[in-house]
């Protein structure tokens, strides 16, 4: 037997052999005008859209300012630069390097690692 109900932002479903399990209605918006927080690390932050498994943001760090090092314990991420030129330093226990990005980059930062834009 299966139950469902349905508000205005979930559909809970869950079956005698399931437990409870969320599904996200369809989800579309625009990019702020405004950032909505500044990240730890000084970028300003507009957040896309959130599901249950992730999310997505736009992180906006100014021109000729360097972020501060962050410690990540428990997300990885995918970044893609969209505009603008830099440096990305990144450390995972010994490895470390320092990665030129442009507008053609994609780079990941995984569980367990630091980072800093410069």
């Amino acid at each position: 037997m299966v139950f469902t109900t349905e508000s205005s932002s979930t559909i809970e479903t869950s079956t005698s052999t399931n437990p409870t399990f969320v599904i996200s209605p369809f989800q579309t918006k625009r990019l702020p005008i405004n950032p909505d927080v500044v990240a730890p690390d000084g970028s300003l932050v507009r957040t896309l859209l959130t599901t249950v498994g992730g999310s997505m943001a736009q992180f906006d760090l100014p021109a000729r300012m360097t972020s501060q090092a962050v410690e990540h314990r428990s997300v990885y991420e995918i970044w893609y630069f969209l505009s603008g030129e830099g440096e990305f330093w990144r450390k995972q226990n010994e490895r470390e390097e320092i990665v030129t990005v442009d507008d053609s980059v994609v780079k990941t930062i995984v569980f367990e690692s630091k980072e800093r834009r410069m």
